[in-house]
């Protein structure tokens, strides 16, 4: 609203909504110099994400689920209005080499893919999210969530970048 010699005088703003059900998809490749099982083994406990944001508070697997397909992993993650729970499902299991996992918090269908792949020296890690926005979604609601998972992708690859060798280890597989 703009004030207009002491009259208020309304902006309005006509909103771009789309017609069909908008999917974002966001990813971010990292090499890593660490051996892949270690880093599979970090990755896939929900304990590191921890250490990979400043937003997760508490992550876990939730008792009585098998590990790998149709594991699901908690999450409470701290933001600006306040704390926020999440649960993923695995729905893809590749063990070593690949997860996936769908969202089951309730909201817009989505998920991600973990992806490790063994380099002659190191491995290659990609971490994607997804989400199905419905028919009618703003565009400004698309480049928001895009914008969203991007700005947490790229830390989440800038932190894994400087986990220590030491606290990756931890998780490196016997015999390793």
């Amino acid at each position: 609203m703009e004030q207009m010699k002491g009259k208020a005088r309304f902006r309005w703003e006509v909103a771009r909504l789309s017609a069909t059900p908008v999917h974002v998809h966001e990813a971010v490749t990292i090499e890593l110099p660490h051996d892949p099982a270690t880093v599979w083994n970090f990755l896939e406990d929900p304990q590191s994400s921890i250490l990979l944001s400043d937003r997760t508070s508490r992550a876990e697997r939730l008792s009585g689920t098998p590990l790998g397909l149709g594991e699901i992993q908690l999450f409470i993650q701290e933001s600006d209005s306040g704390r926020v729970g999440s649960m993923l499902e695995v729905v893809a299991y590749d063990p070593g080499r690949r997860a996936v996992t769908r969202d089951i918090s309730g909201g817009p269908r989505g998920g991600g893919e973990l992806l490790v792949e063994p380099l002659s020296a190191g491995c290659r890690v990609t971490q994607s999210h997804w989400v199905t926005l419905p028919v009618g979604t703003s565009s400004r609601t698309a480049k928001v969530t895009r914008q969203v998972f991007r700005a947490h992708l790229d830390d989440f690859g800038r932190r894994l970048q400087r986990v220590d060798s030491s606290v990756i280890a931890r998780w490196a597989p016997s015999g390793v």
